[in-house]
């Protein structure tokens, strides 16, 4: 199993949805270790997409995307942050 993460390849990102889906995220999987989400720093919305900037419960920023007409998820690690191994 390759867990290299892939910024390109979709997600699956777990979120809170009210009225519209992807309102806010709560919990996303990148190279294959669970991160939930403290706070949601920034968010955005452009034609095509839903954008948030998050602090994760173990203190790593990510950016989210929501592509709206594919229903796809793309998450990239901010740069300069490392997220810790399991068990670290």
């Amino acid at each position: 199993m390759n867990d290299k993460p892939e910024p390109d390849r979709p997600q699956p990102v777990r979120c809170a949805s009210g009225y519209t889906y992807a309102q806010r995220p709560v919990g996303f999987t990148y190279a294959g270790q669970e991160y939930q989400v403290r706070q949601v720093i920034a968010e955005w919305r452009q034609p095509s997409e839903k954008k948030f900037i998050v602090l994760t419960e173990s203190s790593v920023q990510f950016e989210l995307s929501y592509e709206i007409e594919t229903h796809l998820w793309r998450i990239r690690l901010q740069t300069g942050e490392t997220p810790a191994k399991q068990g670290e």
